[in-house]
């Protein structure tokens, strides 16, 4: 009769493998319903001779997460001739009395 591969990975690092995969469920479920985006887990069992002891198989379990992200802003910024980044352009003349709101005191109300 077969073991269940189940039972493989409960005995895999005295079941910190399916523990791990557990909390990373729980994680990428959590994110996908924030972001609505797509992530995945990957539990990748290796199997290879023991080297040590003849007739005896060396056995690893790893438990990889791949998290959606939150798309991040982008800024505008402009080229200076010494490239540097600025948030102003060296070509456009500012205006008398105009200026732009301070993005933090904007958040604060």
């Amino acid at each position: 009769m077969k073991k269940a591969f189940t039972q493989t990975l409960i005995e895999l690092r005295g079941g910190a493998v399916v523990e791990e995969a557990t909390n990373e469920l729980n994680t990428l479920v959590a994110m996908v319903r924030d972001t609505g985006k797509a992530g995945k887990i990957t539990i990748t069992v290796e199997v290879k001779p023991f080297a040590k002891v003849q007739d005896a198989l060396e056995v690893t379990g790893k438990v990889v997460a791949t998290l959606p992200r939150e798309k991040e802003t982008a800024e505008v910024f402009f080229p200076t001739v010494e490239n540097n980044l600025s948030r102003h352009s060296e070509r456009q003349t500012e205006l008398p009395g105009i200026s732009l709101a301070d993005s933090r005191s904007v958040a604060h109300g």
